[in-house]
């Protein structure tokens, strides 16, 4: 496999931006984390074929949930840093490698982005399928999911 450099995962990103999105939401600049991020997901062994993948996969399910935005000037649902995809690009990863998760660690990695979600912005919780947020009664989020995040 050919190593991929920092600066291509950045240029994947915004391309894919751009398509997504559209011309409107194109950045002037990476983002100061980008390349520290670029470079940690380069070292675990992602190319741009991977990258592509995920970045689209994640963004336009991102882009279905700004469409339906009341406030479309909202840029909650716009990825303006590559690091909010770290745990999908890290899945991916695994997922290419062979090593799955079990069923207990996916399903804690996913009460981890939901939480983590829930902290940016407590609108993104979704009670319905869920339950109750963190620290409400009848919460289910597990204990240690919690802890991490306290």
């Amino acid at each position: 496999m050919k190593e991929c450099k920092p600066e291509e995962l950045i240029e994947v990103f915004d391309r894919i931006l751009v398509y997504v999105f559209g011309n409107r939401y194109a950045r002037d600049n990476p983002h100061a984390t980008d390349m520290a991020t670029a470079t940690q997901w380069a070292k675990d062994g992602c190319d741009a074929v991977i990258a592509a993948i995920v970045l689209y996969d994640r963004m336009s399910a991102m882009h279905e949930r700004h469409l339906h935005a009341v406030d479309k000037t909202d840029r909650t649902n716009v990825p303006g840093t590559l690091k909010l995809f770290t745990e999908n690009i890290e899945a991916a990863l695994r997922r290419q490698s062979g090593e799955e998760l079990d069923s207990v660690d996916k399903a804690y990695s996913q009460w981890r982005s939901r939480v983590k979600g829930w902290k940016k912005n407590g609108k993104l919780w979704r009670i319905e399928h869920w339950g109750p947020a963190p620290h409400r009664p009848g919460c289910r989020v597990p204990k240690s999911v919690l802890a991490e995040f306290a």
